[in-house]
């Protein structure tokens, strides 16, 4: 064997087809470091691969046609198969110069990454795995190659038969799965797996299968199996004949290599389904293929079934694939399905999707046994951080990038700003904490939730103004019956009683402080006639709150009246004088406190209420409560019917207890009926907001990874040398080595065979 191989390894540097090969092979991989690293700035081996793997597969074909066929043409076959080599030293020793050979490309690869270390940092476990799958794709190829070498009588159908099989192998890969399910899914998975491209992509990504690596080298075998086999045929016919029992005896050896093919076929799929925690190894800097210990402690305790549909996927993305392949093996009660939206037209149905928009790929519906249901965008696995912008979403981003990109053509003072979040913004993905955040959510015991009190004449449903706001706004409120309930449910974190008709039983009262006692919260909006509800009324004393009788008013008359004077000696208007019309005198606009944090977003904004009453806060106020005024009113305001009663009035008061948030808004006929202002249902809604308490959350935040690369620091200068010198020195000292070779060489007397 080595005697075939060092004969065979020095034939190909005598050959210009070769040279050729070597010298066109390293100007093309010159071009694309050149393009994709210096030039680009992109620090990873890895991302040259897929194009060189695509190149090599159109030309190792051409390089190996003639490994048995030159035999043949110089007549020297006989003669090699008379001499005492077994035909598996002859296989193994013409494929192992054509190996070699091949691996001077990967050489030249080796040093790649040493060279990008110097610039930036680098991750060579990585970047030397995806070298080492590349030429384990490679030595595929030749193993390919050199079984039609051994199977066909010339060197056309040697390279026909190459070509073909390798496009078949890249038609298998490019199997479309995108908006399929089931059966289909499921099929093509397996027609991907049986192309050397797909392993390939996933040793690329950093994802070390054994599965992978177990699929090429027993296809390496299989095909220099066959290879020797029909090596020993025509072994056989050149020694006995084609009709001698020593040939017969090879007639079933397609049959035989077909039996080959499906045991190996098989092996391979006996190996795929080993789970991927025991056969998978995650190689890159920031395990973004991987889920951390604290999420598989998490969810193998999990006893809440949870099913997470992922809506058209079409193996775009291949490492939220993985990610989501975790999950569905460390748990029992976690199952992932891909689907397509027709699949559960249903539940995206109730969801609120039409049925005729289009959902992103890899958007997520998770759906839990306790009926409930979130949805994660794939856009949302992803943010980004920028010195100068903050924390951005990739909608932000991209609406930002946009913005600037049009006011930086017209406007120069734009384009730092826009070269900063183009150069300076850092990507994360961080999948895992909203895959765990979401998990929780649909499969903890009580998920804290506002309710809406009923049962005393309350507005409700449809007929409600402030209900149909929240609603408006995606925030909905379950609507509780008080007069039919011995207790809260369990859930409530915070209820809203909007102007009953009726007063509260004492045993209600009672129910309502104790909840608040527990730290829940509560919004009142009232009338008048609310405050003459002894047991209404109680639940506000008991944190410090009182309203007086009669509406806050507004002297509009007056103030016109003064208007009026200040213009006496300004020109009359021609015409008739149009006289407006004066609001009435309680409608009184009320300004909000922008300096709680529930309510600094509503700047801008400012309330209209109508018949409201002045609230008290008690100078007792217990030490623990804080009471922060909501609206108050302009300082000439007054109390209809109460003289000397001008000056500013609260209208609407929050008391902060611990946990317990109490909140109270007067005026009730601007937030329900003829008077009705939407403003106002916001600042309520606000308040219940604030009173909603969180779950708190028993996983440990999953750290997000870190997507963004740093950059080659080159110099333009550098970046030309080192261009130059792999594209065109190496490229050339490759070329110019091999015609002095070959010059040598012709002189040189011709050698035997065992030379």
């Amino acid at each position: 064997m080595l005697a075939i191989f060092k004969k065979e390894l020095k034939s190909y540097f005598r050959r210009g087809y070769s040279i050729i090969f070597l010298a066109m092979s390293a100007l093309f991989t010159g071009i694309m470091v050149f393009l994709y690293t210096l030039y680009s700035g992109y620090p990873k081996t890895e991302i040259l691969l897929p194009g060189l793997s695509i190149l090599f597969s159109l030309s190792l074909p051409i390089l190996s046609k003639n490994i048995f066929l030159r035999d043949r043409m110089e007549r020297t076959d006989r003669l090699l198969y008379s001499l005492p080599f077994k035909s598996s030293d002859i296989v193994l020793g013409k494929y192992a110069a054509l190996l070699c050979f091949f691996a001077i490309e990967g050489a030249l690869l080796i040093i790649l990454p040493i060279i990008i270390g110097l610039f930036a940092t680098v991750n060579y476990a990585l970047a030397y795995l995806a070298i080492l799958s590349f030429l384990l794709f490679g030595a595929m190829i030749l193993a390919l190659c050199t079984m039609f070498a051994t199977t066909t009588k010339s060197s056309l159908m040697t390279v026909i038969f190459s070509y073909l099989s390798i496009l078949a192998s890249f038609l298998l890969y490019l199997v479309p799965v995108g908006g399929k399910s089931g059966l289909w899914r499921t099929a093509a998975g397996a027609l991907r797996f049986l192309s050397p491209f797909s392993h390939l992509d996933n040793l690329l990504m950093g994802r070390v299968n054994i599965s992978s690596f177990v699929y090429f080298v027993l296809f390496v075998a299989l095909f220099l199996f066959i290879s020797v086999c029909s090596v020993n045929k025509a072994r056989a016919i050149n020694n006995y004949g084609k009709k001698s029992r020593e040939t017969k005896q090879f007639k079933l050896s397609a049959v035989f290599a077909l039996i080959l093919c499906v045991c190996t076929i098989a092996v391979n799929c006996l190996v795929a389904i080993v789970p991927t925690r025991f056969s998978t190894f995650d190689l890159t800097s920031e395990k973004v293929l991987s889920i951390n210990k604290t999420t598989k402690e998490y969810i193998k305790a999990l006893d809440t079934n949870v099913t997470i549909y992922v809506l058209d996927a079409d193996s775009s993305n291949k490492t939220f694939e993985a990610l989501l392949a975790q999950y569905d093996e460390y748990s029992s009660a976690i199952t992932v399905k891909y689907v397509s939206p027709y699949d559960i037209q249903g539940l995206l149905m109730m969801l609120g999707w039409d049925g005729y928009s289009a959902l992103e790929a890899y958007t997520l519906i998770l759906e839990s046994g306790k009926e409930r249901y979130d949805v994660i965008l794939p856009s949302s696995l992803y943010y980004y951080e920028n010195s100068q912008f903050g924390t951005l979403t990739q909608s932000d981003y991209s609406q930002y990038l946009s913005t600037l990109y049009q006011y930086a053509a017209s406007n120069a003072e734009y384009q730092s700003a826009l070269e900063s979040l183009m150069y300076e913004s850092v990507l994360y993905y961080n999948a895992e904490q909203i895959l765990n955040s979401s998990i929780e959510y649909l499969t903890i015991d009580v998920i804290p939730a506002p309710y809406y009190i009923t049962g005393h004449g309350e507005p409700s449903g449809e007929e409600s103004d402030v209900l149909y706001t929240y609603s408006y706004v995606g925030f909905p409120v379950e609507e509780v019956d008080l007069s039919q309930s011995t207790a809260l449910p369990e859930d409530a974190s915070t209820l809203v009683i909007n102007t009953p008709t009726s007063d509260l039983s004492d045993a209600e009262a009672a129910m309502l402080l104790a909840f608040l006692k527990n730290g829940g919260s509560l919004t009142l909006i009232t009338n008048e006639a609310n405050l003459d509800m002894p047991n209404l009324m109680s639940i506000m004393n008991a944190y410090g709150l009182s309203a007086n009788k009669g509406f806050v008013s507004y002297d509009y008359e007056a103030e016109a009246a003064e208007a009026e004077a200040s213009t006496e000696d300004t020109e009359a208007t021609e015409g008739e004088e149009v006289v407006e019309e004066l609001p009435d005198k309680n409608l009184v606009a009320a300004q909000i406190n922008l300096t709680h944090d529930a309510f600094y977003s509503l700047e801008g904004y400012y309330a209209t209420l109508f018949r409201a009453n002045e609230i008290v806060i008690s100078p007792d106020l217990r030490e623990t409560a804080k009471a922060t005024v909501i609206l108050s009113t302009d300082e000439k305001c007054f109390i209809d019917g109460v003289e000397n009663s001008t000056g500013a009035k609260t209208v609407a008061v929050m008391v902060e207890d611990g946990d317990t948030v109490v909140s109270w808004f007067t005026g009730a006929d601007a937030f329900e009926g003829e008077h009705a202002d939407m403003i106002n249902s916001y600042i309520s809604l606000y308040a219940v907001a604030w009173g909603v308490d969180n779950y708190d959350s028993e996983l440990v935040a999953a750290s997000p990874r870190l997507v963004s690369q740093e950059a080659l620091s080159v110099e333009f200068g550098t970046a030309l040398i080192l261009g130059a010198i792999i594209i065109a020195v190496i490229p050339a000292a490759i070329a110019v080595a091999a015609t002095v070779i070959i010059k040598k060489y012709k002189k040189a007397p011709k050698k035997e065979l065992q030379d």
